[in-house]
């Protein structure tokens, strides 16, 4: 079983091109494996994935999950791994969720099929593109070149993107990410803390709290610090739901250090 808290271990499938795999993911330098994130509806498939992608030299699986809320939020302690999505089900509309929580992460989306999810996936900072034609091969090495910072996609999915460059309207432009740092601030600044209080619960420095205070109010384009909350509230679906998952991430870290306990 995979979970945001361990890696998956395979017995070893076999039978996927492992030597081939090697070479291609650099397991023979000694670099070390890319940690995958799997995000799927369905835990068939992601179960299915996870053991397949376990077998592959050079990958490790750090998570598996749907896209339940306290799933999500685990996926804010990995860091440099590479995001592979599931794009049926409606899953595409999990990227801004997924983007603000993990931040530095890369992202792989497969099962592409319309040309609004390729559109939603280019809004969104997705490295690799892999449409329903794409094997397991194509997405391993798809991991591979991305983990590697390189731009994975297809020629089904170019032609898309071309035809929309110079289109009438263009693409809507996104609104500047706000980091899992930032969201929490918000949801401090809803509570009315001062910029000391926010330092002493996150154990920052209070010039450090000021520059994201003010980096927050630059990117939702408010004046008032009072005015945060309320704008990540009246904003699109996916924007209020990260700022609800920073705010349920410090009530709980709250809770556990009012305990004595680690905050998880």
């Amino acid at each position: 079983m995979v979970s945001t808290n361990g890696t998956f271990s395979s017995a070893g499938a076999g039978g996927f091109g492992r030597a081939d795999r090697s070479a291609r993911l650099g397991t023979d330098t000694g670099d070390p494996p890319t940690s995958v994130v799997i995000v799927a509806p369905t835990r068939l498939c992601r179960d299915g994935l996870a053991t397949v992608l376990a077998d592959a030299d050079g990958l490790r699986i750090a998570a598996a999950v749907s896209d339940r809320r306290d799933e999500l939020l685990g996926l804010g302690t990995i860091e440099n791994a590479v995001i592979v999505v599931d794009a049926v089900a409606g899953m595409v509309a999990t990227l801004p969720v997924v983007r603000s929580i993990s931040v530095d992460c890369r992202i792989v989306v497969f099962g592409l099929s319309s040309d609004e999810d390729v559109l939603a996936c280019a809004r969104h900072d997705v490295s690799g593109y892999l449409d329903r034609s794409a094997g397991i091969e194509e997405l391993i090495t798809a991991i591979a070149r991305v983990s590697g910072g390189e731009l994975v996609c297809p020629a089904s999915v170019t032609s898309v993107l071309i035809r929309q460059v110079g289109t009438t309207p263009a693409v809507e432009p996104v609104p500047r990410r706000l980091t899992p740092r930032e969201l929490e601030i918000i949801a401090l600044l809803d509570e009315g803390l001062s910029n000391k209080q926010i330092a002493a619960r996150l154990q920052i420095e209070v010039a450090t709290v000021k520059n994201h205070v003010h980096n927050v109010l630059d990117k939702l384009d408010v004046k008032r610090r009072s005015q945060a909350a309320k704008r990540c509230r009246e904003a699109d679906a996916n924007l209020a739901f990260s700022y609800e998952l920073a705010l349920n991430k410090d009530r709980r870290a709250v809770s556990s250090r009012r305990l004595g306990l680690d905050p998880v």
